[in-house]
């Protein structure tokens, strides 16, 4: 009846019967089945067979999403598409095959718009226009904000999003995509080159090829990362289409109840970066003398006084870096004291702790010793003079104590003093 071989009065939408007959079945192997045998007829009704707006958790079958999707893809390559978004982004697959395709799909779409001429040219106007007008916004803003609404614009913000939130693709399959149109694609390619961990050459993209300082500092202050959640949200606000992809990659970024994660980044990663903008600013020579100055000013915690002063070039005016070195001095002052105050708190508690010791070894007891007794010839004896340690004695109660032996007592262990007229000696009578 579908096919229209045969008809039916009673069945004036046979269509639909069969997808809500077989949504009501619940079958999987059979709405696959017959879901692929009407993406043939309408994609449109296929994908809505195989999509279910349920958002309930299943467990992963990556192989069969895989053949599932080769299989749609060879019956309508946009269907196929459509398929892919809806594993990545609704169910989440965490498979890397599924992100590589994705990434690579998205590449595709641009790839496709680029080859139109008025895109092209739009695009690279957009660029020249940011790089001839100096402003505190990123290029992704700008252009978010200045680029005519069109899926060829929504596409290259998808593929942004997803190249920057995604950590599942692999950037060595996806960096040689990027490459034929490496020119317009700036942006695309310094996200890739920042998750390869090339950071001197994702930094270069943004200062000489893109002119963008605002995500080169952005860059280094989020250790290689250009896209904020924040970010995400705004672009998802004024752009239709874009609310899956930044929920799914920057995760509860429609959350109005609860903040964005905080990004932690390593301290001596920062450092690292900065250092490589500074180099890249200081390669360039010209304007970007002053976006040099403005780095050592605002990033003095993060760099060296010690390290920077050689890099610096005998022509810079010293009023250039009068906040940097200021502030150095002052960070270099300020722990000075900081060190004197630990060093004096410590000298106290180590003098209570003397005190506190001195007590206890005061009633432990410590080692007596005699005076030597003159020879016959009135000299000093040539023996060495003998000693008692009262401490001796507290191995043997111990020992005793383990042994099941009563303990002895401080009446049954004295120290007996011998001639006390005459000559000292101290005998130990342990019983």
């Amino acid at each position: 009846i579908i096919d229209g071989e045969w008809t039916d009065n009673d069945i004036p939408d046979p269509l639909s019967d069969l997808i809500n007959l077989l949504s009501e079945k619940r079958d999987r192997t059979l709405t696959q089945h017959w879901g692929l045998w009407l993406i043939k007829r309408d994609p449109e009704r296929g994908l809505q067979l195989l999509m279910p707006k349920d958002s309930g958790k299943r467990r992963e079958r990556p192989d069969e999403d895989l053949a599932l999707l080769q299989a749609i893809m060879e019956s309508s390559p946009e269907a196929g598409a459509q398929y892919l978004e809806y594993l990545v982004l609704q169910r989440k697959s965490s498979s890397p095959q599924l992100h590589d395709m994705l990434a690579a799909s998205c590449i595709n779409q641009l790839s496709a718009a680029l080859a139109l001429e008025s895109v092209s040219k739009l695009w690279r106007a957009k660029a020249a226009s940011y790089a001839s007008n100096p402003t505190d916004s990123s290029f992704l803003s700008y252009f978010a904000s200045t680029t005519p609404d069109s899926p060829h614009k929504r596409a290259r913000l998808k593929t942004i999003l997803f190249l920057s939130g995604s950590n599942l693709y692999d950037p060595v399959i996806v960096r040689p995509l990027l490459l034929d149109h490496h020119k317009i694609l700036t942006l695309e390619l310094a996200i890739v080159d920042g998750k390869l961990g090339h950071h001197r050459s994702a930094l270069s993209t943004l200062v000489h090829d893109l002119h963008d300082s605002t995500s080169a500092e952005l860059y280094c202050a989020l250790g290689g990362k250009l896209v904020l959640p924040k970010t995400a949200q705004l672009l998802s606000n004024n752009n239709p289409g874009l609310e899956g992809w930044a929920s799914t990659l920057f995760g509860g970024v429609k959350s109005k109840t609860r903040s964005p994660e905080k990004i932690v980044v390593d301290e001596g990663q920062r450092t690292e970066l900065v250092r490589i903008l500074l180099d890249v600013y200081m390669s360039n020579g010209g304007d970007s003398s002053q976006r040099a100055a403005n780095l050592i000013n605002s990033q003095a915690k993060n760099l060296d006084i010690l390290d920077i002063i050689p890099t610096i070039p005998p022509d810079w005016s010293l009023n250039l870096m009068s906040s940097f070195l200021a502030r150095s001095f002052r960070r270099t002052l300020h722990l000075q004291h900081e060190t004197k105050i630990i060093k004096t708190i410590s000298a106290g508690q180590n003098l209570e702790v003397k005190d506190h010791a001195w007590l206890i070894l005061r009633e432990e007891g410590a080692i007596i010793e005699e005076p030597l007794e003159p020879d016959e010839d009135g000299g000093g004896s040539s023996f060495s003079p003998e000693s008692f340690d009262e401490k001796a004695g507290l191995g043997e109660k111990i020992a005793l104590h383990l042994s099941g032996v009563p303990p002895v007592t401080q009446e049954e262990f004295h120290l007996e003093k011998v001639g006390w007229g005459g000559e000292d000696q101290v005998t130990a009578d342990p019983i």
